[in-house]
Order: C-alpha cells, then sequence, then structure tokens
C-alpha cells in the first residue's frame, strides 16, 4: 500500500535541557546605579516605566532611548509596549539583557519592554547572510531534484491585541468565580479555578488569532487546511511546499522562517471521525512507531500511577535525533485521535521525566470516596465508628473523612460532615487544618537537582536564602519562552519576596518537570506534611519538554515539616 508522508519538525535538543532565552540574567559587565526604590507591586504604566528606565539609562551613560506611542507605525509587532532602542555597536555590556534585568528587578514586566537593535540611525535588520529566511537544506533539496519539500513556516503575530486577549480572559474568568459558591469553595480554590479558567480563556482566544493568521498563509500559498498542520499555541505551520510555492513564501512579509522538516509515514490514509477507542488508539501508536523506526514505545498507565490516560507512550530523547514525542503528537492531530486516550512520557538516560504521585488527593468530608459529600459519608462514618461489621471505610476514605484532624474517624467527624452539609459551616471550616496559601506557576528552562527525583520541594523564611538559590540556579530560572508569553516569569514572581514580605511569610517552591508543555497544575491544599497538587492536560497538546516552579506563599505561623511530600493526582482535563 501507498505511503502518505506527513512532516514534523522540532529539534532534539529543544527537547531536552538546552533552552534559550533573552530573558536570560546576565552579570554586569560593569555598575550600574539608580535610586528609583523597588516596590512590591508590578509596574505596568508606560509612562512611569519610561521614567524608572531613563533615570537608570543616564546615570550609567548607557547609549538607549525609550519610546511609547510614538514608535508604533515603525515596530507594530511593540504596539501597547515600551520600545527600547539602542546601538548596537556602541554599547560594551548586553545592554538588553542588563535593561530587562534591571527591570525586573524594580517590578516591571517583561512583557511590558520591547528592544530594538539601531545601526546608523536607523532599526537594524540581519541580513540574508545573517538571517536566512530560507535555509540552505530546502534549497539543496530542489537542487537534488526533489519536487516537494516538507518544511516549517513561523510566521509574524502582528496585529493581535495582547491586552484586550488579557482582559477578555480576566473579564470572563471573574464571571465564571461569581458563579462558585463560596459556601462549597473556599478563597483559595476560587481564586485557582478562576486562573485556571483564564489560562484556558486566553489559550482560546490566542488560538483563533494564530489559526486566522495560518489561513492566510495557507490561501496565499494555494494549499488545502487539510494538506497542513497549524499548531494551536505557536506560530508555526507544517507543510509541503513546490518550488514556485517556495518563491511566494519568500515574498511574504508575514513569513518569518522556513526551515526543513522531518519526514514520517503511516501506511494508511486518516478518517474523519474522533478515535476514542484505546485499543484502536495503541494499535495506531505502535504501527507509527515501527513504521519509522522510532525510539518510543506504548506501554499500560498502570507504570504511571496517577495519568488517567489508558495510553502510555515513551519516547527516548536522542540528541541529533527525530523526537518521536514531537512525531507521535502530530501524528495524533492529522489522524483525529482524542487527546485524552494518550500522552507522552520523555526518557532521559533511562529516567521517565514525570511525577510519581503518591497518594489520591485528599477531599474532606468524602468517607465512602463517591467523589460528592453528603449524608451516606456522615452515616458510613457514624457506622463504622459504632463498630458495625459491614460498614467498611478505605484507607484513602479515613483519610478523608478525618475532618477534625485528630487522627480518629469517629462521631465527631459525622457531626462536623453534617454540619457542613446543613451549611452550618463553609467548606473551608470544614477543611480546617490545611493553610491558606496563594500559589504562583512559573515556567523555567530547568531545574536544580536530580532530574530523577520528582517533585522536588524546598522551603524558605529568608531572602537571604531566596538570594542564594537564586544564584545556584541562574540559568535553571531563566523563563522558558520569550516574545508575548503572558504568565509570570521566576524572576518577576521573585521579586516580590522582600525581606519585608518574610517577616511576615515564609515561601515554598515545588520543582517538577513534565514532558509536554500542555500539562498545566493546580495546587489543591497545603498542610503540615503534604501539598496536594492536581495535574492536568489543556485542551492543546504540545511535544515540548515544560520545567516548573511552583512558589506556594504562606503565612509565617504555618508549620511546615522539612520532609514535607508532594502529593499528585491526575485531574479532569479542561472543558
Amino acid at each position: 500500500m501507498k505511503k502518505k508522508i506527513y512532516t514534523v519538525i522540532c529539534s532534539a535538543a529543544a527537547l531536552s535541557l538546552a533552552y534559550t532565552s533573552a530573558f536570560a540574567l546576565p552579570v554586569f559587565a560593569e555598575e550600574q546605579t539608580t535610586d528609583i526604590t523597588a516596590t512590591e507591586e508590578m509596574i505596568t504604566d508606560p509612562e512611569t516605566i519610561i521614567s524608572i528606565l531613563n533615570a537608570f539609562i543616564d546615570e550609567n551613560g548607557l547609549n538607549a532611548v525609550c519610546r511609547y506611542e510614538a514608535h508604533y507605525e515603525l515596530y507594530p509587532e511593540y504596539d501597547g509596549r515600551v520600545v527600547i532602542e539602542y546601538n548596537r555597536n556602541e554599547n560594551t555590556i548586553d545592554i538588553a539583557a542588563t535593561l530587562k534585568e534591571f527591570a525586573i528587578s524594580k517590578n516591571i514586566p517583561t512583557y511590558c519592554l520591547g528592544v530594538v537593535q539601531i545601526e546608523e540611525g536607523k532599526p537594524y535588520t540581519p541580513s540574508v547572510a545573517e538571517h536566512p529566511k530560507v535555509t540552505d537544506a530546502i534549497y539543496a533539496a530542489f537542487e537534488a531534484g526533489e519536487e516537494i519539500v516538507p518544511v516549517q513556516i513561523s510566521y509574524q503575530q502582528t496585529g493581535i491585541e495582547w491586552e484586550k486577549l488579557n482582559e477578555d480572559a480576566k473579564t470572563a474568568a471573574a464571571a465564571y468565580a461569581q458563579t462558585l459558591d463560596p459556601m462549597f469553595y473556599s478563597a483559595d480554590e476560587i481564586a485557582q479555578k478562576e486562573a485556571e479558567y483564564f489560562e484556558k480563556a486566553y489559550n482560546e482566544a490566542y488560538s483563533a488569532e494564530l489559526h486566522a493568521r495560518a489561513e492566510a498563509i495557507l490561501t496565499a500559498l494555494n494549499i488545502a487546511h487539510e494538506d497542513a498542520i497549524i499548531y494551536a499555541l505557536s506560530p508555526y505551520i507544517t507543510c509541503n511546499l513546490t518550488e514556485e510555492q517556495l518563491t511566494v513564501a519568500e515574498q511574504n512579509p508575514q513569513i518569518k522562517k522556513i526551515v526543513k522538516a522531518y519526514t514520517w509515514t503511516y501506511s494508511e490514509e486518516p478518517g474523519t471521525e474522533t478515535v476514542s477507542d484505546t485499543e484502536t488508539v495503541r494499535a495506531m501508536i505502535t504501527k507509527l512507531i515501527q513504521e519509522n523506526d522510532l525510539a518510543a514505545r506504548c506501554v499500560d498507565n498502570t507504570a504511571y500511577a496517577g495519568y488517567s490516560e489508558p495510553v502510555i507512550v515513551e519516547w527516548d530523547v536522542i540528541e541529533g535525533e527525530i523526537p518521536a514525542g514531537m512525531i507521535v503528537l502530530d501524528f495524533a492531530e492529522k489522524y483525529h485521535i482524542d487527546r485524552y486516550v494518550y500522552t507522552t512520557i520523555a526518557v532521559i538516560n533511562g529516567v521517565p521525566q514525570v511525577i510519581i504521585p503518591a497518594t489520591p488527593k485528599i477531599n474532606p468530608g468524602d468517607a465512602n470516596c463517591d467523589g460528592s459529600i453528603d449524608v451516606s459519608d456522615a452515616v458510613l462514618i457514624a457506622r463504622f465508628s459504632a463498630e458495625d461489621r459491614e460498614a467498611t471505610i478505605t484507607d484513602q476514605g479515613r483519610q478523608n473523612a478525618d475532618v477534625t484532624h485528630d487522627g480518629n474517624v469517629d462521631a465527631q467527624d459525622a457531626t462536623k460532615i453534617l454540619q457542613y452539609i446543613a451549611k452550618k459551616i463553609s467548606y473551608v471550616e470544614l477543611a480546617e487544618g490545611r493553610y491558606a496559601f496563594t500559589a504562583v506557576y512559573t515556567r523555567t528552562q530547568g531545574i536544580s537537582g536530580d532530574s530523577g527525583q520528582q517533585p522536588l520541594v524546598r522551603q524558605f523564611s529568608s531572602r537571604d536564602e531566596l538570594d542564594a538559590y537564586i544564584a545556584e540556579n541562574k540559568e535553571a530560572l531563566q523563563a522558558s519562552s520569550i516574545g508575548d508569553e503572558t504568565r509570570i516569569s521566576f524572576p518577576d514572581a521573585a521579586s516580590k519576596y522582600t525581606s519585608a514580605w518574610f517577616d511576615e511569610h515564609k515561601l515554598l517552591i515545588v520543582c517538577l518537570t513534565e514532558d509536554s508543555g500542555s500539562v498545566r497544575h493546580e495546587v489543591t491544599g497545603v498542610s503540615e506534611g503534604t501539598v496536594s497538587i492536581s495535574r492536568s492536560h489543556t485542551t492543546f497538546g504540545t511535544g515540548d519538554m515544560a520545567y516548573w516552579h511552583i512558589l506556594i506563599e504562606l503565612d509565617q505561623s504555618a508549620k511546615i515539616s522539612d520532609d514535607i511530600q508532594v502529593l499528585t493526582v491526575a485531574a479532569d482535563p479542561l472543558k
């Protein structure tokens, strides 16, 4: 049977620890001074930002200038941001990184800034030799007689109203939060659910913006949508080009770069219906692996407690070889495989890059573990405490039932649950014994420590301790992505934790690795001995390694064990 050929591209190095970032934190090449005092509030007002940055530029004699509004015609991609122009040939330090580090130290988010190099009074544009739009490998393929070449196209994101996306998502999330009953959800739980809804709404709107731009490019190239792959949350298109189409693509100002893609084959045509049957999915992915000789294998999910997907695809990260995990994701999208039937797990040097869950999430009050808190839970506890032989409670049920947190399951627990059912007490009071907390989720370039031991958790009680940790892990803590990423970076988040903050608080940092950037986390509870984290996939799957530092803010009075454990469970996917 004739094989259908599709394509995917991703550097193996990009799926390992070797990420790069424009938000690197360099060591200053010369001393900088400024008398502007840092505050704990994020500074987003353009005029205030310009005032702070200009003071810094003037005091240090830097050849740079800040612009706002007047620059939009020159730099439409930085609409709504403060642009820093600097002469690329006259500065002896890395001014872009220096100014960004200074901005972070003054609580100015990096997404409020744009940096532009100036040469001979004009914005510097790399020559084709320095930054070719089309890689040599594509020309070589056509010269060798190939009629079509698989490519990946990256394109501009100009015209996206980032602030509007952000505000619209905030408004939608706030409206959703208003529908949550505070009698049944704690303030922290409502805040977490609101943040989760915000991310979902933002991603959907951003994906729609990307899709519109990708469709316009495909139309200009006379390529049907079904003959290409449009990535949901990245400005990339994978498709095949003829030499004539390449010529048209080179002249399209919306296209930034065209590179040669990897190829993969599959001996059957894709259908039109979503494939959700577990065994069918397993057979299809196994066949893909065999036909392309990928360093991957399908394993049963019993090997990975806490993963809800029935089909687990382990793939080995091998420098210089095709990243099998990305190919599986690409294949699954092309062949309409249900995203929640399978997941991919990268394996580096024999170590699966996963969080090893310990026990399921504690759900206070749910003694019979049916997912709800009602009279049947109180009745079961009453029968159990009365030594009714037919009343059995599992180990998980006992943890849920002990709402008085005295180590026993008895009538006092049943009484407290009945008070909650009668709405005499709130969910917060039912679950008391857990600490109030605020969680901040930052994606970084790596994590410190042994990547095979996951998750890692560290406790900080002073700014000096945090500074020492940041200095020791400077490269790992750099932001993992650049450009229009709106999620707060670790440096931005950490700038809040001043010595004065530590006088009243303490900080936990949970470090963990995911084999896909589509995995999201929600801290669901913190007690003396445990941090509970729920993990789920967003609507969109990606094949990139993801490293997370979750910052958990606690009151100074919270008592935390030195050997605190992190418990993780798989949550329902975002709806």
